[in-house]
């Protein structure tokens, strides 16, 4: 019986799921099928090339000691200046930041690819993975939940990261996607499509901001928790297990906080391992999940990117 795991997204909130899959493969838990959506992408594709979760780690430093990445979490933490010099600087911040570094929006595609191309150095290819990996976009004009499973994986990848406003939309062969978080954020019925069957799915908990905005930003922070939560309904209700990590201290941005979410991780995973163990090791079937996803599989399309 194939066992999955969908890593989902959420910036450097997603650092935890590294921790957990320490923990898993010290016990000699593996998986069949990797399914991951924006961040959870990036540790999914890192992941099924290695097979290493130490490897793993140890490239997701790399990539994140950048200091682009240390900007961003400057400009979006929350400073304790009064009201309009928080807001000047901010201003400030940001446009030192769009007119020095970024090209297609906060996010720089471009820049993160490079990242990446650093790591493996070439184009690399779903068919070379050890694993079976599907990486998670949403279609911009369709709105359909596509399933990048062939192909090239970078520019796959840099869809499902293509955060909505912050990222432009990607272009793959004459389509545009965005971010796999606006759709399928936990990708548990992507996992079952590309042949999962017992399937662990990996969520950051996100708390909901109990102050009043001070910028447009901060509503729209907002409204994505809230729209985010009740889009993974479905796909909790669809997996065999939700490993749920409280991450009470941290923003999608705190990507200084790197190992203290990883120890997160592995603390959630040591605590519910015995839970998982026995969900991986069941032989018995969740027959409901195929009925469901038969009614709704017209909304997802599995593709090959360039």
């Amino acid at each position: 019986m194939k066992k999955g795991i969908a890593l989902c997204g959420g910036g450097a909130k997603s650092f935890c799921q590294i921790g957990v899959l320490k923990i898993l493969e010290k016990e000699g838990i593996s998986f069949d099928v990797i399914t991951g959506t924006s961040m959870g992408a990036l540790i999914g594709t890192i992941y099924s090339f290695t097979g290493n979760s130490e490897k793993l780690e140890d490239t997701i430093f790399r990539i994140f000691e950048n200091k682009e990445f240390k900007k961003i979490e400057k400009i979006f933490s929350k400073k304790k200046d009064n009201y309009f010099s928080r807001i000047f600087s901010g201003i400030k911040d940001l446009s030192l930041l769009l007119i020095g570094g970024f090209k297609t929006g906060l996010f720089d595609s471009e820049k993160i690819k490079e990242r990446i191309y650093n790591y493996f150095e070439r184009d690399i290819y779903f068919e070379e993975c050890k694993k079976t990996l599907g990486i998670i976009a949403t279609e911009y004009f369709t709105g359909k939940i596509v399933i990048f499973n062939k192909g090239k994986i970078i520019p796959s990848l840099i869809a499902s990261c293509a955060i909505p406003g912050l990222v432009t939309p990607v272009k793959i062969k004459n389509k545009y996607y965005v971010d796999g978080g606006v759709t399928s954020n936990i990708p548990v019925i992507a996992n079952f499509i590309l042949g999962g069957e017992k399937i662990i799915g990996i969520e950051n908990n996100s708390y909901l901001d109990r102050n009043m905005p001070l910028n447009t930003f901060e509503v729209f922070v907002q409204m994505e928790k809230i729209k985010t939560d009740y889009s993974s309904i479905i796909e909790r209700l669809l997996a065999d297990f939700i490993l749920k990590i409280d991450l009470p201290e941290m923003e999608w941005f705190n990507f200084s906080k790197l190992k203290e979410c990883i120890k997160l991780g592995e603390k959630s995973a040591e605590k519910n391992l015995k839970i998982i163990t026995k969900v991986i090791n069941n032989e018995n079937k969740t027959n409901f999940r195929k009925d469901i996803i038969e009614k709704i599989s017209s909304y997802f399309s599995t593709e090959h990117s360039m």
